[in-house]
């Protein structure tokens, strides 16, 4: 009896099937490298610098609640709106929190591992979407049907690596704080390859491309995460131009092509959107801290900043050396500074050379318009914050200059070199490009030890050149922390040499003061950190306390436990904290007010962090 013959597959078949599994093989290896090199990330810990204030002080993401939920999707916290980010977290919360133990100064009830193993794996994901993203670019850039497209893998696994592996990534990484920058690039990545994807055929139209719409979607979940997508429509023209060809070079002759720009509504407004939404969440929901006016920082400031800014991601991608967790803005713009002299001569002479380039070579012009168009929101023409730069900041805008670079070396960006001393020159190129991953995974790997201890990365900072009162102040806290005062009080008075004025650097004297016991210049400096910070919640906390001290001294700790009450109602935030209301009512009750001592201890009760002490208090009030 004979059988039917099993068809025989096609050898393009079966070149794709190798293909494709070669490419899992690939994607793989990148994330298993990614994860490797980012391992020592995962003892980091907490950082003393914003985590406290975005995650350990405040209970909101802690779980999800109804009210958690509303929290989050409604309410920009300390200068953001992240409801994504933080529904991460409390995800997090939901399935691996544990009985709460010290840290910072806190009581956390979720190990720091958790949150950091999840913030190596988004990166290494992301490693492998640069892969996809850049063997796609230049998968359709080539459009030559039926032609194989393995030649597109080592140039994509060179730019996945050079990318994933720098140690600029490490602050986005190890800073548990910074998941915003993993997840929504994440995002924006997915919908980069989903928006390729949509349009990779001329054919395709907007109303029928399922790829579009996803694109749109992921688009919306980035911006949920942070709010940096917001140029994504630009990015997607010029996707357009390189290498879907979908627009002419010149932007004047786009008019021939409504159809294409009008793909671009949807991100466009999304983009203004969440424009309006970053901006009211810096400059109202940050109660006017972070965001600086014209009077503060000028135009010329703002345009010196930003050359600076363009200059330094590039040169620090170059020269991956001397970190700084924090770059502190200048108290005064200084225009004749080197620096920004130095920094606008290399961002024309850069700028002229990409224009050259990019004459015979559009796929580079849109590389260096993208990293333009991606680093734009963090330059600093709307200046918020206090860093002049941030390492983390270019986590996406040097992926399409990596890009360009790798494929450039590995000679397989445009058409195939036929002579043999081009084979021989790729193939070297390509050596020295997977030399320097290994380089650059022994630097991040040596970083990433660094975020085990805050008080490392303060004094890292301070030894690259960084300098300001912001970063003495810090150092300073963390000497406190390992009781070392003196050395403590050292460092806070650098940085009122820096800033006589720096409200935190007056509040941490006055508190050392405060604990060795001199009232008097305890309370000196402490009035001066209530006049000159920004939030003087604490200042007022604290001098409250200092007050209760004296018996004499009672209705003083009353008026400054007050100021605090009314902080805490100006700020806008209804679950910050209770401790305000507690001390409140502990001085109402010692003077011997009980009616209002018990409204106050009411009003505690309602808050996460005092509500157990509060209703012990008020147990004890009633006789239970």
């Amino acid at each position: 009896m004979s059988r039917t013959p099993l068809p025989i597959q096609a050898p393009d078949s079966v070149a794709a099937t190798r293909e494709f599994i070669l490419r899992a093989g690939l994607a793989l290896l990148i994330f298993v490298v990614t994860s490797v090199a980012f391992y020592p990330a995962l003892m980091a810990g907490y950082c003393d610098f914003d985590d406290p204030g975005f995650l350990l002080l405040h209970n909101s993401w802690r779980g999800l609640s109804a009210r958690n939920l509303a929290w989050m999707f409604t309410t920009p916290h300390l200068g953001h709106y992240q409801p994504l980010t933080f529904l991460s977290y409390a995800i997090e919360y939901e399935l691996f929190h544990t009985s709460p133990t010290p840290v910072l100064g806190t009581n956390v009830d979720l190990n720091p591992m958790v949150p950091h193993a999840t913030n190596i794996i988004l990166h290494a994901i992301n490693g492998v979407l640069v892969f996809c993203l850049a063997r796609q670019v230049l998968v359709i850039a080539r459009a030559k049907p039926g032609e194989p497209t393995q030649w597109a893998l080592l140039p994509s696994v060179l730019a996945a690596l050079t990318w994933s592996l720098h140690p600029l990534r490490v602050e986005s990484v190890a800073w548990i704080t910074e998941r915003r920058d993993v997840l929504s690039a994440a995002f924006l990545l997915g919908a980069a390859l989903a928006y390729l994807r949509a349009f990779a055929k001329p054919t395709t139209h907007r109303a029928t491309s399922l790829w579009w719409k996803i694109s749109i979607a992921l688009l919306l979940a980035s911006l949920l995460s942070k709010a940096w997508g917001i140029t994504f429509f630009v990015i997607a023209l010029l996707l357009d131009i390189y290498p879907l060809r979908r627009l002419p070079w010149q932007p004047w002759k786009w008019t021939k092509h409504p159809e294409v720009l009008a793909d671009k509504i949807p991100f466009a407004a999304l983009g203004v959107i969440f424009a309006i939404s970053a901006a009211y969440a810096q400059k109202v929901a940050a109660a006017g801290q972070t965001m600086k006016s014209l009077t503060e920082w000028g135009i010329l400031a703002r345009l010196a900043q930003s050359a600076y800014g363009l200059w330094f991601y590039v040169w620090k991608s170059v020269w991956p050396a001397d970190h700084a967790l924090l770059y502190e803005l200048p108290g005064k713009f200084i225009a004749g500074e080197r620096r920004w002299a130095i920094a606008a001569l290399a961002v024309l002479v850069l700028g002229v050379a990409g224009v050259i380039a990019s004459r015979r070579r559009r796929g580079l012009g849109v590389a260096i318009m993208a990293y333009c168009v991606l680093i734009a929101p963090v330059l600093g023409l709307a200046q918020s914050g206090i860093q002049l730069v941030a390492e983390r900041y270019s986590y996406l805008a040097l992926i399409p200059l990596g890009m360009a670079l790798a494929a450039g070396i590995a000679g397989t960006g445009h058409a195939p070199m036929q002579a043999r001393w081009a084979r021989v020159l790729s193939r070297v190129g390509c050596g020295v490009v997977l030399a320097l991953c290994v380089v650059l995974a022994g630097l991040t790997w040596k970083q990433c030890y660094v975020w085990h201890e805050t008080r490392q990365l303060w004094e890292q900072a301070i030894k690259s050149g960084a300098k300001g009162p912001i970063i003495h102040n810090f150092l300073a806290r963390a000497m406190e922390k390992t009781e070392q005062y003196d050395d403590a009080m050292v460092e806070y008075q650098r940085s009122l040499d820096a800033d006589p004025n720096y409200g935190d650097s007056l509040f941490g004297i006055g508190l050392l003061h405060y604990k060795a016991g001199r009232t008097l210049e305890s309370e000196k400096y402490l009035l001066l950190a209530e006049k000159f910070t920004p939030d003087p919640m604490a200042a007022q906390l604290q001098l409250g306390l200092l007050y209760r001290r004296n018996p004499a001294t009672q209705p003083e700790a009353i008026e400054a436990f007050a100021r605090a009450v009314a902080t805490i109602e100006k700020s806008g935030n209804p679950l910050r904290t209770g401790e305000p209301y507690l001390n409140l009512a502990s001085a109402y009750g010692e003077a011997g007010n009980d009616k209002l001592a018990f409204e106050l201890l009411q009003s505690a009760a309602r808050f996460p962090d005092t509500q157990e002490r509060a209703l012990s208090l008020l147990r004890q009030m009633q006789g239970q």
